[in-house]
């Protein structure tokens, strides 16, 4: 007997039937859903928001990896993800964190140009080409051992990558604390601080500062109707690509937006089960499925472990 568990949206994570694998396994499936269906990114967007939640956006570099996971093999040269540039600079720290805004810049910055560095207790903006010292940030450690001069002359993008590799994330200076630690990490030096400005928005307007640009993307290009891109051949590194191209996309599909169905079967009758009969057992819920108006949806069996019980005598 089929049940189901749902609400206003209609997008499934990929997922077993509940009754195949616990409700709790299929809460934690990816967030994530790949369409190879080939659209514009506008028509992408507006597919994802009917069906789903938004085209994808990427938080942090954990979320990457599952995103990368979810798409792995499904595609041959890009996908699209929900950035799209608009027309006003604004400054992020590359360090993803939930307790501060994006884009909270509490001190002033001196320049024009794309980049953040430090020196003396003061910000600077400087073309992201120009080789300099850096500090890390190491979510790791504590105290001042949070803060990691690297010594080596690095352009900004390089520093970047080499403190996500080897540490956290480039350092930011968002209070008192850690204005203060860095200017005893960097003493006189001028040193790169995980400050960038760009024009990218994400779909559904949250300001998210996480960035995983293919190595020859620049940190600032102008308006010129390109939307961000996973690209295949970059291991799945960001570019962009004409927003009326088409390509397959990536919608996020959140746990509010699960519809769940219920297979109950018992377990003598699965254990006879052969795949023959499961193939056709997964044919008659897709057809229920689409028959309830769900459009976008991944079904597969998964067996569950069989509880052994030891009887005393």
């Amino acid at each position: 007997m089929l049940h189901d568990v749902h609400n206003e949206k209609k997008c499934l994570h990929p997922f077993s039937p509940a009754g195949l694998c616990s409700l709790s396994s299929c809460l934690l499936q990816p967030p994530f859903l790949f369409l190879k269906t080939k659209k514009t990114w506008y028509e992408a967007q507006k597919f994802c928001r009917e069906k789903c939640l938004d085209l994808a956006t990427i938080d942090d570099m954990a979320e990457m990896e599952t995103l990368l996971e979810s798409v792995r093999d499904q595609y041959d040269d890009a996908a699209w993800i929900g950035l799209w540039k608009g027309t006003r600079k604004t400054w992020h720290w590359s360090l993803v964190d939930k307790h501060h805004e994006g884009g909270e810049i509490k001190y002033p910055i001196s320049g024009t140009n794309n980049c953040g560095s430090y020196k003396q207790k003061k910000l600077l903006s400087d073309h992201c080409a120009d080789r300099k010292y850096s500090i890390c940030f190491d979510g790791s450690k504590r105290g001042r051992d949070r803060y990691v001069l690297i010594t080596e002359a690095k352009i900004w993008t390089v520093a970047r990558d080499f403190c996500r590799t080897h540490h956290t994330d480039l350092a930011s200076v968002r209070n008192d604390t850690e204005y203060q630690m860095i200017q005893e990490v960097a003493g006189a030096r001028q040193v790169w601080v995980g400050l960038f400005k760009d024009i990218w928005r994400w779909s559904d307007q949250t300001n998210s500062s996480f960035r995983y640009w293919k190595a020859s993307q620049i940190i600032y290009s102008e308006p010129n109707g390109k939307c961000g891109v996973l690209l295949e051949k970059e291991s799945g590194r960001w570019g962009e690509r004409p927003c009326a191209q088409t390509l397959p996309f990536i919608c996020t599909c959140g746990s509010s937006s699960v519809k769940y169905f219920k297979v109950r079967i018992s377990s003598q009758d699965s254990v006879r089960m052969t795949p023959e009969e499961q193939e056709d057992i997964l044919k008659q819920i897709k057809q229920r499925l689409r028959e309830r108006g769900v459009e976008v949806f991944t079904l597969q069996w998964t067996t569950l472990p069989v509880l052994q019980t030891t009887r005393n005598n």
